[in-house]
């Protein structure tokens, strides 16, 4: 990667040092009596008799009943946090790899994502629109297709008819409407005065 310099060395030590404070002082506490800590008392009672691991009592947004609140639903919310947490550990992996790879940092290899321009918009806004419209058939089955969602056929059909007409008011010079004709004259008597 981009390395360490004495500074950044003595810096990235320093955070490492107090996370591990930081866990080593809360590994052994209880959080049997806090309100997530017994309801984790409860959802694992058919397993054991103590709670889940890395429970902190932190849930300011109160999110951890996103997907139901039963220990079904909990568990489901943790699955998914250990999932995303994956994930970005995945992603973290590929950027160092490309780094080591190309000899240059993320930044400047894949600038299209770090630095402003209008490309990416216009790509997302496609992608939208494209997966609003087809879906890729079970991977499970092959061969692997693209086929319409359900609805997928209608949206392209008024996608179409949408473009179709705004092509023809285009052509005729109308495509501002009214609109277009108040402004059109505005910058008419503008230029005569």
């Amino acid at each position: 990667m981009n390395g360490f310099g004495p500074l950044s060395f003595i810096s990235t030590l320093l955070i490492f040092s107090a996370f591990g404070f930081f866990d080593f002082k809360t590994s052994l506490r209880s959080t049997r009596d806090t309100k997530l800590g017994k309801q984790h008392v409860s959802d694992m009672s058919n397993i054991w008799n103590v709670g889940v691991a890395g429970d902190y009592d932190f849930d300011p947004l109160n999110l951890y009943n996103s997907f139901g609140d039963d220990a079904a639903g909990r568990k489901g919310m943790r699955q998914l946090e250990i999932t995303q947490g994956r994930y970005a550990m995945l992603g973290i992996t590929a950027f160092a790899f490309i780094e080591k790879l190309t000899g240059k940092g993320i930044v400047d290899s894949a600038g299209m994502f770090f630095h402003p321009n209008a490309l990416l918009p216009v790509l997302g806004l496609g992608y939208f629109v494209w997966s609003s419209i087809y879906e890729f058939s079970d991977p499970r089955d092959f061969p692997i297709k693209v086929q319409y969602r359900q609805g997928g056929e209608e949206t392209e059909r008024v996608l179409k008819t949408t473009v179709e007409g705004l092509g023809e008011m285009i052509n005729k010079g109308d495509w501002m409407g009214k609109v277009g004709d108040k402004a059109m004259r505005a910058i008419e008597d503008a230029k005569k005065e």
